[in-house]
């Protein structure tokens, strides 16, 4: 039976390293595509009644399911299937006689190889590696377009031909790698390593391949393997899911998210923000972003969850002199100016008023009903003071002058303590300090010296929950609780390689920026540095701000409440980039709900335009399918998969041609020696494959699974499984007109083609409807011939979306899904 669905071609990728990237699986808005999708699907029907329905009047009666094999090496593990070639490359694992690691041929050890197939599973060509891959299940990236697989071998990562199977880079990246994925959009490589002892924290790198440069460096979670990308169409945000697979009997699989936008605020709020960026203030009681714009004269306010700008905002500064620094206390703004005044604006009525200072206003905060101005400098000079003027926002006057020490930098407002916390540079002979003041009383609390590595400036935050400061010295971050700590500011963490200029809090994290300029090129990272450990678990590359010649600082903040031991943050720059990053980073979502012993993340869009993400738990006996909404991901439901033991489910893959009542369908792996048919949330048929299934790929109509080892011991197998489906009784008289018709390509940007194979010469019609149902415009109309013809299908007048093509044949209709990505 011919398939009427046919094969969409925009799977891509490879299913068992990387399922189908974000260049194919967008998001509109804050629910993913899948669900857009089936409420739309449901309220079409009754607009276009049973036209939607007319491949398939009732629920299938079966699904038959027929499997051939091929022989290649031993122990495949591995299939990726090449849609553009026509390929299918399979990847064995060979046989470790010692169990060592250690590829010893004098002792009957067999080579990992590479096994290249026709559609058909002919062998087309092979070759052996004479060594074995870094870890097991085989996880490896391919580079499609390139022509290019990078392969975990040797102790680094290697880089082949997918032509003529020669090594083309010997070590692009050194160390036992244990997983490889590549992101075609984004052109990276994810690399994954597992701890030593398999049961600590991993560590995820994204590479450049052409270069092996890192572009981002994080602590996972424990056993990281593969990863996959996904972006949000709404706000820009592209975000890295790495597959946490856990430790044996615990349930503590988890995915690793790393969520990244260039320009946020432009991408949400449709417009550039304005440069010269001098401070990001996070309002927890609120949830609002003040991030404050010197060089635009503007105070930007933002919704914290959304990235919206309010209805309050911008705050217009005017022509003041240099604006310093921001405090935010309900419905009011203050900022300090270095002409003598700190000015403070309703955000209810508009309305300003002014203090006047004796001098260069810096850092403020408020407590207690009480404003704390630091004056760093004197009015009309640099020569450094020392006080720090306390208002009474009742009256609005002055009520004090304090002698803290010279050159007050920052002031934070300690709420836990009833205090007030004074930073300052010094100068003159005189070194760093700081002080803590009584908010009420107006006494000092404690006093000390900072490192003299802290530079002027001195850059600092405080943590008002834990009563902890951080600082700046060069390349050090020392830090200092102000109700534990009696001997001074000790270091947290340190980085030879660095010097670092700004820091921020972010509740578990302190967030780090490094020095860059001069003559030296050097990139801009972001720094995440945990708490408790003072160890490093992010470092990324701020792209687009790269620069030699410049001296740039960036300038980092917290951006809302982050889910838990994870953080949220923005970078600006103080240079001429109007550009807001956006970085989100959540190290175990899903930790103790997930199950036990993840092994394959599917993360793909099916012939439906449906987005499908789906995790196979070896150790739980399970399929668990999520929603990784970016606010609050959750798990959709689970599929039971009926296996026992060590014979769990490994592997999935989108099955090919299915009819709409099984639209979603999954086929699964497992050590049990069958593949599963998954489709309305339970396993639908069970089919033995004659060996232990790990990989699986799907090249036109017909799926690929590498038999890893033998149905009933756990001796390496040769076999390849060639797998094809049919459903019997699940489609009307309309294909006895219409053997196959799909869309090339689906997703489509600009331009594509509508593939149709006619049983006999027909009158044809073909229309294209918006994705609420209305007629947008007819694209063909006219008699074909018997065979294969091919439409053009124009689409570049649409806006990214979900849309409908339907085609009419001697009055019969068939209606197919079509994405538009932009």
């Amino acid at each position: 039976m011919s398939c009427l669905l046919g094969r969409t071609s925009f799977h891509y990728g490879q299913t068992g390293s990387i399922s189908h990237p974000f260049h194919y699986f967008v998001r509109n808005g804050n629910r993913t595509q899948m669900l857009v999708t089936m409420i739309r699907f449901s309220m079409l029907s009754l607009f276009f009644g049973p036209l939607l329905w007319s491949m398939t009047t009732h629920l299938p009666a079966q699904v038959d399911i027929f499997v051939d094999h091929s022989t290649v090496g031993l122990g495949p593990g591995e299939v990726i299937a090449d849609t553009l070639r026509d390929r299918v490359h399979i990847l064995t694992s060979g046989h470790d006689m010692n169990l060592n690691g250690h590829f010893e041929p004098d002792n009957g050890d067999i080579s990992a190889g590479w096994y290249v197939l026709d559609v058909k599973g002919n062998i087309l060509d092979s070759a052996l590696f004479n060594e074995f891959f870094n870890d097991y299940p085989i996880r490896v990236g391919a580079d499609l377009e390139r022509n290019l697989l990078y392969l975990p071998l040797k102790g680094r990562v290697q880089a082949y031909s997918m032509e003529t199977l020669d090594l083309v880079i010997d070590a692009l990246v050194h160390g036992n790698v244990s997983a490889v994925s590549y992101d075609p959009n984004a052109e990276v490589l994810i690399l994954s390593r597992r701890a030593s002892d398999f049961t600590s924290p991993g560590q995820v790198q994204v590479v450049d391949p052409a270069s092996g440069f890192v572009l981002r460096d994080i602590i996972s979670g424990i056993n990281p393997g593969m990863g996959v990308f996904d972006t949000d169409m709404m706000n820009g945000i592209t975000s890295m899911y790495v597959l946490n697979e856990g430790s044996s009997s615990v349930e503590n699989s988890s995915l690793t998210r790393l969520s990244f936008a260039n320009d946020i605020y432009k991408a949400v709020n449709g417009e550039e923000m304005g440069d010269g960026g001098k401070q990001i203030l996070y309002d927890e009681k609120e949830e609002q972003i003040f991030i404050l714009l010197p060089r635009a004269r503007l105070v930007r306010i933002l919704e914290a969850g959304t990235h919206k700008e309010i209805k309050e905002s911008p705050v217009v500064i005017e022509d003041f002199d240099d604006p310093r620094s921001l405090a935010v206390d309900g419905d009011f703004l203050w900022i300090s100016f270095w002409d003598g005044a700190v000015r403070c604006y309703s955000l209810e009525d508009g309305s300003k008023r002014q203090y006047g200072l004796p001098g260069k206003g810096e850092g403020i905060a408020v407590q207690n009903g009480r404003l704390f101005v630091a004056i760093s400098y004197a009015t009309d000079s640099f020569e450094p003071d020392s006080t720090l003027i306390v208002f009474d926002l009742q009256t609005n006057e002055p009520i004090d002058t304090i002698a803290v020490g010279l050159n007050p930098i920052s002031v934070f407002s300690n709420p836990r303590d009833n205090g007030v916390l004074v930073m300052g540079s010094g100068g003159n002979g005189v070194g760093p300090w700081w002080k803590e003041i009584n908010a009420m009383t107006l006494e000092t609390r404690g006093s000390g010296p900072l490192p003299a590595s802290v530079g002027n400036p001195v850059q600092a935050a405080f943590d008002k929950e834990n009563t902890t400061f951080a600082v700046i010295g060069a390349d050090t971050l020392f830090t200092l609780n102000l109700r534990t700590d009696v001997d001074g500011p000790s270091p947290l963490y340190v980085d030879s390689n660095r010097r670092f200029s700004h820091v921020a809090n972010s509740d578990e994290h302190w967030l780090l920026t490094n020095s860059v300029g001069g003559f030296s090129p050097e990139v801009l990272r972001l720094y995440a540095i945990e708490k408790r450990r003072g160890e490093r678990v992010v470092s990324i590359v701020i792209e687009g701000t790269s620069t030699g010649g410049e001296s740039i600082s960036m300038i980092p903040g917290p951006a809302k409440a982050p889910l838990d031991g994870g953080f949220a943050a923005y970078v600006i720059t103080e240079s001429t980039y109007p550009e807001l990053v956006y970085v989100e980073y959540h190290p175990n979502l899903f930790e103790n709900k997930l199950g036990n012993v993840a092994n394959h993340i599917l993360h793909e869009v099916d012939e439906y335009g449906d987005g499908i993400t789906a995790v196979t738990m070896n150790g739980s006996h399970e399929v668990v399918f999520l929603d990784l909404n970016l606010d609050q991901p959750e798990i959709s439901f689970r599929v039971p998969t009926g296996t026992k033991g060590f014979d769990g489910p490994r592997a999935s893959a989108v099955a090919p041609c299915v009819p709409v009542d099984y639209r979603g369908a999954l086929l699964v792996t497992t050590y049990s020696g069958e593949v599963l048919f998954l489709a309305n949330e339970q396993v639908v048929v069970r089919k033995g494959i004659g060996g232990k299934g790990e990989g699986i790929a799907v090249l036109k109509d017909t799926v690929f699974i590498a038999n890893a080892f033998k149905t009933s011991t756990y001796n390496p197998a040769s076999t390849v499984a060639i797998v094809t489906l049919t459903y019997p009784g699940s489609v009307d008289e309309i294909e006895s007109i219409i053997s196959s018709i799909h869309a090339y390509p689906n997703p489509a940007n600009a331009t594509g083609t509508i593939v149709l194979t006619l049983e006999r010469p027909a009158d044809v019609e073909l229309s294209l409807y918006d994705p609420l149902g209305r007629p947008h415009k007819k694209l063909f109309s006219g008699r074909l011939e018997a065979g294969v013809s091919r439409l053009p299908l124009d689409v570049s007048d649409l806006e990214s979306g979900t849309y409908f093509y339907r085609l009419q044949v001697d009055g019969k209709s068939v209606t197919q899904l079509l994405q538009v990505v932009r």
